[in-house]
Order: structure tokens, then sequence, then C-alpha cells
């Protein structure tokens, strides 16, 4: 059913555009796409188990820390251009990680529902465009 899922998410990218360019599906929970920035990437994601969906901003690699610590001093100016959603952002250092992120998500009622799809699809959609929008500038400018 992921495998489904994402090449319809997928299938919205090429329809709409936007600022992400769309990746290969594959059957997974999760699909990553290109910030433009080595070592952090956009991740939309969706658990059965936990009935939830969401996209996050993932800060990999060696710089891991330290990147996201340079993103997070400016939460408050980055969360301005987000817009209406910043104030359900979740900021993630997780310090027993390698991984850091920045994450938005929401409950849903029932993946298996397809006729459900189109709205979370749309959602997803936005939520990865607002990351980009947000995010890549700001994370450009990182020292690798």
């Amino acid at each position: 059913m992921y495998l489904e899922f994402w090449a319809s998410f997928r299938e919205s990218i090429l329809a709409k555009g936007g600022l992400v360019a769309p990746t290969k599906a594959h059957p997974q929970s999760f699909y990553d796409m290109s910030l433009g920035k080595t070592g952090i990437w956009i991740s939309a994601f969706v658990t059965q188990r936990e009935s939830r969906i969401g996209v996050s901003l993932v800060f990999g690699g060696t710089e891991a820390k330290s990147n996201y610590a340079a993103i997070e001093r400016q939460k408050d100016a980055l969360a301005e251009v987000y817009g209406d959603d910043a104030t359900r952002l979740s900021w993630e250092p997780r310090p027993d990680n390698k991984q850091s992120c920045v994450r938005i998500e929401k409950e849903i009622e029932d993946l298996t529902n397809r006729s459900t799809w189109s709205d979370l699809i749309d959602w997803l959609y936005d939520q990865v465009q607002n990351m980009h929008r947000t995010f890549s500038e700001p994370a450009k400018q990182l020292r690798s």
C-alpha cells in the first residue's frame, strides 16, 4: 500500500509542480526529497500503526547537530516564513540520535481508506512546499 500511496503523491507533485523535485516511490513508510544541501533533506511519512502523517526536515551526517543548532537559532524568523502551520512545528534536537529534525504531523483516521488519500496528499504537498520554501535558503548558507 505504501508504494501505491507514494506513487500517487509523486504524481501530485508532478501535476502541481512546485519547489521540490519528485523522487521514485518505494514501498516504505517515508518518501525522501532533496532540499539542495548535503546532509539535510525533506521526508514525508505515514504511519499506519500510529495513524499519523507528516513531513520532517531531517539533519543527518557529520554536521547534523551543528546544522540543526544553526537553523534552530533562526526559529522565530523561520516560523514567520512557514506561515499559519508554524505553531505546529516540532523542533527535535534528539541529542541521543545521529539525526535531528523539524517535524509537522497530524492524525489520520485510516490510511487503508483510499477515498481519503487525495486530502492527505494535498496536505503533505503543502507541507513539503512550506518546508522547502522556509528552510532551503537558510540551509544553503550553512557551511558544509
